[in-house]
Formats: C-alpha cells, structure tokens, sequence
C-alpha cells in the first residue's frame, strides 16, 4: 500500500484534518437542515404545485446543498494532495464552483416554468419513457459515488432493487444501439481515481451492460455512443434529453449507512431548450476532460 501523500510544507496539516472533521460535523448538521426543509417543502408543493414561493425556497436549498458538497470535497482534497498538485487543485476546484452556478442558475430559471418533483420510486419508469421519445440525443452525466479504498458504490439505488430500474436500462441500451440517436455516457470522478471508475462502474450488472453496448458500437460508429470517464467538474448528476427535457438528481448524504440516497428527482421540461444552454457546455466541457 502506498503511503498517503502528506500536505504541502506550508500547510498545517493539524488544522486541515481538524477542518475536515468539522466539515464531517458540519456536513451532517446541513443535511438533517436542508432534508427538514425540503421534507417540508415538498408535500407542499404536491398541494399547490404552482407556488413561486416554495420553488424558491426548493431552489435555495438546492444552492446550499451543491455549495456544501463543493466545499466538503476541497477540503478532503486539500488533505490528500501533495504540494506539486495543490494549485492544479483549487483551478479544479475553482472550475466546479463555477459548474455548480450555472447549474443553479439553471435551476432558479426553471422556477415558475414546467418543473415537477419526481418521487425515485416512479422517476425510472418516467425517464424511461422520455428516452424511447428522444428524436437526436441523449446525455447521462453521473457523479459516481464511491468508497475508493474498497472500490465499491456508496449510492442506494446502484445497490437495491429500485422499482422500474430496469425498464429504464432497456431504454438506455435501445438508445445506444438507435443510429438516429447521439448517446453520451459521462462519469465524473475524482482526477487521481480515473483509473479506478471502470471497474466500480462495472460492479453493477445494469453499467456494465451499458459499457459494452457502448465498446461495441464505438469502432464502427464512434459518433453513435460515447462512454467518457473525465476529471469531476461538478458534483451534479442529470439526464438531458434532446437539449429540451431534463431530469436533475437531489442528493443526500445518509452519515448513519454513509451512502448518498436521492428520494426525488427534478424535471424540467423547457420547449426552446434555452434554458440547458450552460447545462450543456457543462457537458461539453466535461467531455474535454476525460
């Protein structure tokens, strides 16, 4: 086992430990808040789903929780890093936050247009049937959920039997192998875990499938499917469907099973596809890092 890397000279590494055990502290303390808040927010929202006011606060605590992650990741990674990568680091660091305000941008544009909270147990079967409508193209963007020293996945539904699960990976794999169809398939990981995600990736049944469809297709028609494991410039995952339909994962962090769990999805439908402009240079870009 190699050793841990040890934090630059100039860097006290007593206080970065201590302020990751205060972010852990921190951490948790933000997901019992923001999961009251929305608890709250969402019945409500399934009474009068045309309220500006709750889609506002829904948007809110959507911003702190995608600042909260961002800050919990630098300062795991400002533990590990060592001081040749430190400033390539914050740049990465810097491009994620700038990532996340454009995504909240997104989100708080959303608000007052045609959005609707998913429950997970009904969200498959409903992205199933937008991707068989899909006419041109197809995105999956995920943020893959790990514990990289045991390489296994730390989010619930890639380890539990989710209702209609499957369905949507029959309209997945119909997507890939649709000539008419252009379908991305992106992983974001950490940078110094990249050689790592495939095979994680590939301990569930339902990707691996998806990988090799996709290994399949790419020699004859690279321009068909594409499977991109790149460097993580967001800690969002979304499925956006023809530039006009967006399904948006709200995830929250379980310290008692320490595993990421997303109760409810966000769709967005907008007709001009305007709105999933930035969302879709955030795609682009993600592309170029892989």
């Amino acid at each position: 086992m190699s050793e841990e890397p040890q934090p630059p000279a100039n860097v006290d590494s007593r206080r970065i430990v201590l302020s990751i055990e205060r972010s852990q502290i921190v951490g948790s303390g933000v997901s019992l808040v923001l999961g009251g808040i929305i608890g709250w927010v969402i019945p409500e929202l399934f009474k009068d789903p045309k309220s500006l006011a709750l889609w506002t606060v829904l948007a809110l605590a959507l911003v702190a929780a995608l600042t909260a992650a961002t800050a919990v990741v630098f300062l795991q990674w400002q533990r590990q890093v060592s001081a040749a990568s430190l400033s390539a680091v914050r740049s990465s660091i810097d491009e994620m936050s700038a990532n996340h305000s454009r995504i909240q941008a997104m989100i708080e544009n959303s608000i007052g247009r045609q959005a609707e909270l998913i429950p997970r147990e009904r969200v498959y079967k409903d992205m199933a049937c937008c991707i068989r409508d899909a006419k041109s193209e197809v995105a999956v963007v995920t943020y893959l959920m790990a514990d990289w020293q045991t390489g296994t996945r730390t989010f619930l539904p890639a380890g539990i039997d989710v209702p209609h699960r499957g369905e949507f990976y029959d309209a997945v794999y119909e997507a890939i192998q649709n000539p008419k169809i252009e379908y991305v398939r992106v992983w974001q990981v950490p940078h110094d875990r990249r050689d790592q995600a495939l095979d994680v990736i590939n301990s569930d049944a339902f990707n691996k499938k998806e990988c090799e469809l996709i290994a399949e297709i790419q020699p004859a028609r690279p321009d068909q499917a594409r499977l991109v494991i790149a460097s993580s410039l967001t800690t969002a995952s979304f499925i956006l469907i023809d530039r006009h339909h967006l399904f948006l994962n709200i995830d929250f962090f379980d310290p008692e099973k320490n595993a990421w769990h997303s109760p409810y999805m966000l769709f967005v439908k907008d007709a001009t596809g305007e709105t999933f402009a930035d969302l879709q240079s955030v795609i682009v870009r993600l592309m170029s890092h892989h």
